[in-house]
Formats: C-alpha cells, sequence, structure tokens
C-alpha cells in the first residue's frame, strides 16, 4: 500500500511538473492566432521607422534607425548633427530625419571618423524617400584606428521637389566605425 501511494504521488508529482513547463493560456476571452507564422499580417510587420531620444549619464542622444525616417528636418533653420556609434556593414544606419535639397538642389554632409578594430572605409548614402532609391553614394576610403579622418561631400543634381535621408554604411566586416557628421544646405 505504501509503495502505492509513493508511486501515485510520483505520477501527481510528475504531472504538476509537465503542466508548469508547459504555457497555457489562462483567463483570456480568445487566443488572437492572426500573429501566427505564415499569416498574412505576420509577414507586414516591419521594424519602427524611427528610433526616440536616450538618456545616457544625463546627456540626450539622438538614435537612428535601420530604415528610411519619417520625421523632417529643416536644413534651411539649421544643420543637422548625428553622432556616429558603431556603423557595421550589416546594414543602413540612417538619420532620424529627411531633408529637402537646397535651391542649388545640393545636400551636404561633413565627418570626422575613426574606426575600431581594423581599417574600413565608409558609405555615405542619399535615399530618395519619393523614388524608394539610392540615388547616390561616397565612400570615404582608408579610414585607420589611428587616427580620425575629416571631410566633405555633397549630393548633387537631386529633385528639389523630393525628400532624401542621408545613411552611413561601413565598408569592412568585423569593424565599426565611429565619429560624427553634419548634414547642411
Amino acid at each position: 500500500m505504501r509503495v502505492l501511494r509513493k508511486n501515485a504521488l510520483s505520477v501527481l508529482l510528475i504531472i504538476g511538473v509537465m503542466f508548469a513547463m508547459f504555457p497555457m493560456a489562462a483567463y483570456g476571452d480568445s487566443l488572437d492566432t492572426s500573429m501566427e507564422p505564415g499569416s498574412a499580417e505576420s509577414a507586414t510587420i516591419t521594424a519602427p521607422e524611427t528610433q526616440y531620444d536616450a538618456v545616457l549619464n544625463g546627456a540626450t542622444l539622438r538614435l537612428r534607425g535601420l530604415v528610411p525616417p519619417s520625421t523632417y528636418w529643416n536644413l534651411g533653420a539649421s544643420n543637422y548633427n548625428a553622432s556616429l556609434v558603431q556603423v557595421t556593414n550589416a546594414g543602413n544606419l540612417y538619420t532620424n530625419y529627411f531633408f529637402y535639397s537646397n535651391s542649388s538642389a545640393r545636400i551636404y554632409v561633413d565627418y570626422n571618423v575613426s574606426v575600431s578594430g581594423g581599417n574600413s572605409g565608409m558609405i555615405i548614402g542619399c535615399y530618395d524617400r519619393v523614388t524608394g532609391a539610392t540615388v547616390a553614394t561616397f565612400t570615404v576610403s582608408d579610414i585607420t584606428t589611428s587616427a580620425f579622418k575629416c571631410g566633405s561631400m555633397y549630393f548633387y543634381n537631386l529633385n528639389t521637389s523630393h525628400t532624401y535621408a542621408i545613411y552611413f554604411r561601413a565598408t569592412a566586416s568585423y569593424v565599426s566605425v565611429h565619429g560624427s557628421a553634419t548634414v547642411k544646405h
């Protein structure tokens, strides 16, 4: 009899552990199955278009996203300053804002960059939000860990009625570019 109670207790304990291991939906009206893999809605999920301010040690940082931005910045009123942190070759790192070109159909970019972990280049791209395509790129070459590389460039012959986002991407694997950039008219 004692063995039977011990076995029954063991079986109940095993059943209890099995239920604890598997998550269960409880106290809900219905389960939302619209986000199941393969459903139409799960295929339309996208990353957030912009990221937001973050505060680190009392300083406000403007973060950037991996998709073109949806917020406008007026370069005629003030330049846009970007802090470049861990720019890799994994994807385009866009500014948090889009811009119109100046009346001469140009957008200027000043840069001051270095790399961590080796040598690399950095691509500065100009993405047309109306056509959904990159219209021009500029490559900053031979960026090293020994010193910052500074320079200026501009995108020209832009359509003055279109809006543009600027992006940055390292050219080498396993390194990251860091520094700053200023987008201006």
